[in-house]
């Protein structure tokens, strides 16, 4: 006799299939709860817990290198990828033991280079900076591809609890900086955001130094470590996919130094599992009809953007989109990859 829940799965699946679509990658980048997060990248383990357990409700979970073959093969019913990006520790700690609960299959885009790293990404080093509660210096010099750079702080240079409270609830992808720090972050953002990886790291390194403040990540920002990585990547379930060698905005790089990200990064991927790695994601959602065709010569066979979209029988699977995933909690969520067609 069906159970309640058998038929309320039955329900939903049911009706998911009669969309148009056929499949939705779900893009994670953290499962952690952190003060300010101005990427919106975080969401809560609680509320990790509440998606995985409604994705075991909604259809048939696969990894992102097996959706267009899920599709291509199923009988029209949804079918669910859960990607991350970037390999933050959280990503094994908290986000691995959720989904390996609810038997959830999931594909991680690993910044090659960055595994092992004691400090943190460079935009997290930068909020690290930019929001702390002590007073920054007044002035900022850096000397940015062999030429001088300047900030005056003025108002940035105090942090008012009233300020502090509007940047944690700031989204930088939403709307503009509502105070002085938040405008300043964001000013660092833009000024790091498309140089070279070395330049961008150097930079990175002397704003820490600057603001006196530990180059040694913090706990809840750290990267994944050798022993991390290698437990993750052991799962049953967990497809490990190329993410480049050192996450740059790969539109604003050469040739040559687009290959060595893309093919690199890979290789280096290749090399600590000794097992190919087939599938790929765009640092930033930047790519280009060069960037495309690199993909396809490197030998990706699933590359996937930060594009919004479903995925279908007809889908390019070499410009595969996705669906950020926030901080909803469980019918947010829900509500969200049901109606989002």
């Amino acid at each position: 006799v069906p159970t309640r829940a058998g038929l309320l799965r039955r329900a939903r699946q049911a009706a998911l299939g009669r969309r148009k679509w056929c499949g939705l990658i779900l893009m994670y980048h953290r499962v952690a709860d952190v003060e300010h997060d101005p990427w919106d990248l975080c969401v809560s383990p609680e509320h990790f817990k509440a998606h995985m357990a409604e994705l075991a409700e909604l259809g048939t979970c696969v990894t992102v290198g097996e959706l267009l073959p899920a599709i291509h093969n199923g009988d029209g019913s949804p079918v669910f990828a859960v990607s991350f990006d970037d390999g933050y520790a959280d990503n094994y700690t908290a986000g691995l033991p959720t989904m390996e609960k609810f038997g959830i299959p999931g594909t991680f885009f690993v910044v090659s280079d960055a595994i092992g790293a004691e400090g943190e990404f460079w935009w997290d080093a930068l909020a690290r900076v930019a929001f702390r509660a002590a007073p920054l210096p007044a002035r900022l010099e850096l000397i940015v591809r062999g030429s001088p750079w300047a900030w005056d702080l003025g108002p940035a240079i105090d942090y008012p609890d009233p300020e502090r409270m509007a940047d944690i609830r700031w989204r930088a992808d939403e709307a503009p900086p509502p105070g002085p720090r938040s405008k300043f972050y964001l000013m660092l953002w833009e000024l790091l955001f498309e140089q070279e990886s070395k330049e961008r790291d150097r930079l990175a390194s002397e704003i820490l130094a600057w603001a006196e403040t530990e180059p040694r990540a913090r706990p809840d920002h750290a990267i994944l470590d050798e022993e991390q990585f290698a437990a993750l990547a052991a799962g049953p379930r967990i497809e490990i996919g190329a993410h480049t060698r050192n996450h740059p905005a790969l539109t604003a790089l050469p040739e040559d130094q687009r290959r060595d990200e893309m093919a690199g990064g890979r290789d280096r991927l290749e090399s600590r599992l000794g097992r190919r790695v087939k599938t790929f994601s765009y640092p930033y959602g930047r790519k280009s009809a060069e960037t495309r065709a690199l993909a396809a010569e490197t030998g990706f066979t699933a590359v996937c953007t930060s594009r919004s979209g479903a995925i279908t029988p007809e889908t390019d699977p070499l410009d595969m989109p996705r669906l950020q995933v926030k901080n909803w909690d469980s019918a947010q969520f829900r509500r969200k990859v049901e109606s989002y067609f």
